[in-house]
């Protein structure tokens, strides 16, 4: 079981996501599951053409930094295509740590994503599973972590970054991509009273958004664990709720809470597991 859940939202340089999505489809969804941990989903966001939306899974927290440390600094996938990586990045701190509180987004995958061979094209439809030697499709569950990850020392985390990131609504979703995918929504909340919320959540909020068609996947919360690998920055000194659905939640279903829930809408990338 996942212990630890990281939801990364990246800014992008205009123009430069398509460029990314395929990178990181290639490059980055069996790397990481060589040093344990898992890529649930990669999603473009519907309503910014310039934001990439990605779910990264630990299943020990008390791994997480050495796992960060053997992709960032020493596996090939990264050193060889970091540059390239980067360049396509305006900010990539907008990063929450997170905490199941319920569902499972390792029974939540739909459709398989296709497996590239060499970056040149589609060779099958198998979900990734775990992978020995950076090779091999296998079916039933994500990217799995695999241990014994190896590589040449130096390299550097995702960068060029600070500030915070914004939203650019209105823009059209044609393109967006995602291979007929289904889309998804996050939504992003602050509650007013974090400790009481996800019981009110589960005993409330749950019922009326499955009768509406919007059945939560997964939920979760702000997770107390400290972000132990600091080259890798996440948001501090707040406290979220955030679930994911299939279907958009019907407005007069959000929490009334001081700050307005952040909704996102997302369409998988190609190799996206959650689709």
């Amino acid at each position: 079981m996942t212990e630890l859940f990281e939801l990364r939202q990246y800014t992008l340089h205009p123009g430069r996501r398509d460029e990314l999505v395929a990178l990181f489809d290639r490059e980055f969804v069996e790397s990481q599951a060589e040093v344990d941990m898992r890529v649930y989903g990669q999603f473009r966001d519907l309503d910014d053409p310039d934001r990439f939306v990605w779910i990264r899974g630990f299943p020990d927290a008390s791994r997480r930094a050495e796992s960060l440390a053997a992709f960032y600094e020493r596996h090939p996938a990264w050193l060889k295509h970091r540059e390239a990586a980067n360049a396509t990045m305006a900010d990539s701190d907008d990063v929450l740590l997170l905490t199941l509180v319920s569902g499972d987004l390792g029974a939540a995958g739909g459709s398989p994503p296709v497996s590239v061979s060499g970056g040149l094209g589609v060779v099958g439809v198998s979900r990734p599973g775990p992978v020995g030697g950076g090779s091999g499709v296998v079916g039933g569950s994500p990217p799995g972590p695999v241990s014994g990850g190896s590589g040449v020392a130096g390299g550097s985390p995702p960068g060029p970054v600070s500030g915070e990131s914004g939203v650019a609504r209105g823009s059209s979703a044609a393109g967006a991509g995602g291979g007929g995918a289904a889309p998804f929504e996050i939504v992003i909340c602050h509650p007013d009273d974090p400790g009481a919320f996800p019981a009110f959540f589960q005993r409330e909020l749950v019922p009326a958004l499955t009768e509406a068609g919007a059945t939560p996947l997964a939920s979760f919360r702000t997770s107390v664990q400290r972000n132990d690998y600091p080259r890798l920055p996440v948001r501090e000194g707040e406290q979220v709720f955030v679930w994911l659905s299939r279907s958009p939640a019907p407005a007069e279903l959000l929490p009334a809470v001081r700050r307005p829930p952040q909704r996102l809408r997302l369409a998988p990338t190609p190799r996206s597991w959650l689709r």
